[in-house]
């Protein structure tokens, strides 16, 4: 990343990729130098070799529980039928699998003036930032009523928030929720909102990932299936600080399970 500390720190390197084991492999290309200062060191073995070797039993926590937002948090059935359908097959594929519910605290009052921030910054060093959308304009101003020494001491709060998150699920070795609230929105949902209700409402909708993004801690979206209209489904798997391997071996266990590169809603 160029500057290392891009929005505000909250920027990172990483891939979209049809397979766990590409994803692996790009990890390793990334981080073959060492990666970026504030990045996670780099493996004692090969991410790839990770994705294909199979996990020990895992303890892993299932939770439908997103940090505290301004106002509630939307987690639809069919978001929860995915959670569900993929705590069944980890559970089949012998792991220790319960629900448990890890806390949050405040850690979202802290996020948001990283994100806000950093956005403000983005914006200021594009030329001409009068031609923006008035919407994302809106995002500067909001990122502007945040004086610098907050900024500054919110992202300094991540390494005691990561540790205060991890406390509270610290007998598991991987925790699963949903990646987010619904199945993917639509196009102009929220077209014509200003940049303060729009915010409000991706936290309502965005509200699971965000902690991970503050944290700095590894966290893997992999397929959940499909809802009966054939739109996709998604669980987030998040490790221990610095723990990606685990992530890649258990993703690419579970990837073997469903086949989900081959396995695509059919057309029409």
């Amino acid at each position: 990343m160029e500057p290392p500390d891009h929005w505000k720190g909250l920027s990172a390197a990483g891939s979209l990729t049809r397979t766990v084991a590409d994803t692996a492999l790009c990890l390793d290309v990334l981080t073959a130098a060492g990666g970026d200062p504030g990045g996670p060191p780099a493996p004692e073995r090969p991410f790839a070799e990770a994705a294909a070797t199979p996990p020990e039993k895992l303890r892993i926590a299932i939770s439908e529980k997103p940090a505290r937002a301004i106002l509630p948090p939307v987690i639809s059935d069919d978001v929860r039928a995915g959670l569900t359908e993929t705590e069944g097959i980890l559970r089949s594929l012998g792991h220790d699998v319960r629900r448990h519910e890890p806390s949050f605290g405040l850690t979202g009052n802290n996020f948001v003036p990283r994100y806000l921030g950093g956005a403000r910054e983005d914006i200021d060093a594009v030329p001409h930032p009068e031609r923006l959308a008035k919407r994302t304009r809106g995002f500067g101003k909001l990122g502007g009523a945040y004086p610098a020494s907050v900024i500054r001491k919110a992202t300094e709060a991540a390494a005691a928030d990561a540790e205060k998150i991890n406390s509270s699920w610290s007998e598991f070795d991987v925790l699963v929720t949903p990646s987010i609230g619904e199945t993917a929105i639509e196009i102009g949902r929220w077209d014509g909102r200003g940049a303060l209700r729009t915010l409000l409402a991706m936290s309502r909708v965005f509200a699971f990932t965000p902690s991970w993004n503050h944290t700095g801690q590894p966290a893997m979206a992999i397929p959940a299936g499909f809802t009966a209209a054939g739109m996709p489904r998604s669980v987030t798997l998040v490790g221990r600080p610095a723990d990606e391997a685990t992530l890649l071996s258990l993703g690419a266990q579970v990837e073997a399970e469903r086949g989900w590169a081959d396995r695509r809603p059919p057309l029409g």
